[in-house]
């Protein structure tokens, strides 16, 4: 998130010679705009004649960083989340506010106890 509020989204790759981005108000938002603009990147392309990749053949992978991540998944109860974590909650609110900012370490540390949690969540049934 930016300190204006907005989301954005953006990569490095082009398609054509078409740079892709998107912007949001929210995540969700500026994920989406991101997808459409690989659509008109590809129908630039068809219109110019440019080869391009097929839309199925274009993998997106969408990388946060931590204070968008929480604000994204806001419905996280940061206690228990900074708890299970192993950090300090406090701290962890600010990282959401952008009021400080992780450091490498730390961040690695939060993603990994989020990968941790995301694998034993993928191993649950329900009745």
């Amino acid at each position: 998130m930016s300190n204006d509020g907005l989301f954005s989204v953006y990569s490095d790759a082009k398609i054509g010679v078409s740079f892709l981005g998107g912007y949001g108000n929210t995540a969700q938002e500026a994920k989406d705009d991101f997808m459409k603009s690989i659509d008109e990147a590809i129908e630039e392309c068809d219109a110019e004649g440019i080869e391009h990749p097929l839309p199925d053949q274009i993998k997106v992978n969408f990388i946060y960083d931590l204070s968008a991540f929480l604000c994204e998944f806001d419905w996280l109860n940061m206690s228990k989340l900074a708890n299970y974590l192993g950090v300090n909650s406090s701290q962890l609110r600010y990282y959401k506010k952008k009021g400080a900012y992780a450091s490498n370490a730390q961040r690695q540390m939060i993603e990994n106890g989020l990968h941790a949690l995301a694998a034993r969540l993928s191993e649950v049934s329900l009745l």
